[in-house]
């Protein structure tokens, strides 16, 4: 993986707020997404942004956006308060190849590991989580999650006879978490073509804003880092999926909106309603201590 200098970078072509940034597979490309209701594309080289595509068709603001991995083609994810998740393909120009209505706002939509082949998950506001599978063309598939509202999805990676002969399945399974205003995070897999609940992690007092989940290299964890609106993260780990063990990682200050795992899965950043981002790593006793915040205006602090 490339990595690619972003200090600096300044992002002023949006009319409204910006919900969402990220940077596709080969880290040469950003697209974020806005109130404004577009998407932009810019290529980034050493720094430097330029500006390579506008994308119109939303029409509320669009909250999530999420690159495909290349074996799927140049293809973005989309999701909007105008109830709808949009596929968009790069030939040239940027169009739109599939699109799904929920009855809300969807407000999360994640890839599945490319070894499951081209699938899309999408959390909506009506409660339910959509399921969209390509495989010569398109086909959805939508289930009841939390009765409330479902606000964020996150597929568990995929990991090859990671986990010993007797579980060679686990590691290898299409296995789904989302986390609701129930207050719950769910997990979810497929049996006989149909998604059941297999597992729960119930510790939080109020809505669950955002989940990822990792697989740590070296002792092959299954981690799920899940915040919430009442300050706090909580990272769970299983060995199987269904039953799952919590450690209140940390009580923060203010609300926290989002959770996102380093590629190798030992580093975590917390990104907190006061625009601040903390990295989090597990020491050899199992705590997890800050390693760094990043803040708007202080930069890095040690």
């Amino acid at each position: 993986m490339k990595m690619v200098p972003m200090t600096g970078l300044i992002l002023n072509e949006h009319e409204g707020e910006v919900h969402d940034a990220e940077l596709d597979y080969y880290g040469q490309r950003l697209a974020t997404c806005s109130s404004d209701k577009t998407i932009k594309i810019y290529s980034i080289n050493n720094g430097n942004k330029t500006l390579l595509a506008n994308i119109k068709g939303h029409h509320g603001p669009v909250w999530q956006i999420c690159w495909s991995h290349p074996v799927s083609g140049h293809l973005l994810a989309s999701c909007s308060y105008d109830k709808r998740v949009v596929v968009w393909k790069e030939s040239n120009d940027w169009f739109n190849i599939f699109e799904f209505t929920h009855e809300s706002s969807v407000n999360a939509v994640a890839w599945a590991p490319h070894q499951h082949g081209t699938i899309l998950a999408s959390a909506s506001s009506d409660g339910s989580v959509g399921v969209h599978v390509f495989n010569k063309e398109w086909s959805s598939k939508s289930f009841s999650a939390h009765h409330n509202g479902c606000n964020t999805v996150a597929w568990a990676p995929y990991k090859e006879l990671l986990f010993g002969s007797d579980q060679t399945d686990f590691g290898k399974k299409l296995v789904l978490a989302s986390g609701g205003c129930d207050n719950l995070v769910k997990i979810w897999t497929v049996e006989n073509d149909q998604w059941v609940q297999v597992g729960e992690i119930n510790c939080h007092t109020d809505w669950v804003r955002d989940v990822a989940w990792t697989c740590t290299i070296g002792d092959n964890r299954q981690l799920i880092a899940s915040c919430f609106e009442d300050k706090t993260v909580v990272v769970s780990h299983s060995d199987d999926y269904s039953k799952w063990f919590s450690v209140r990682m940390h009580l923060f200050d203010s609300r926290v909106w989002t959770v996102s795992w380093s590629k190798i899965g030992n580093v975590l950043a917390v990104f907190a309603e006061t625009n601040k981002v903390s990295l989090w790593k597990e020491n050899t006793i199992g705590h997890w201590i800050s390693c760094s915040d990043i803040d708007d205006t202080k930069g890095v602090e040690d």
